[in-house]
């Protein structure tokens, strides 16, 4: 069975024209799911990826739920 996930992208691939990384906060998803989709990415893409566990519970997960830009849904 597959997990429903919310990927949301921050930072400076939303703010600007030319990023110099991506930024990408996941929440609900398996740890197992987790790691294989950060395995993915990192193969997938040739810029930094910076992916933040948004299920954690902290005041950095709360700025980038407050201040995020999109969401995509997996399913």
């Amino acid at each position: 069975m597959e997990a429903i996930a919310t990927v949301t992208l921050f930072g400076s691939c939303v703010d600007r024209e030319d990023p110099n990384d991506i930024d990408i906060g996941i929440k609900w998803i398996e740890p197992e799911l987790f790691v294989k989709f950060c395995n993915e990415l990192l193969l997938e893409i040739a810029m930094p990826i910076d992916i933040v566990n948004l299920d954690k519970d902290n005041s950095f997960s709360r700025l980038v739920e407050k201040e995020r830009d999109e969401n995509i849904w997996l399913i």
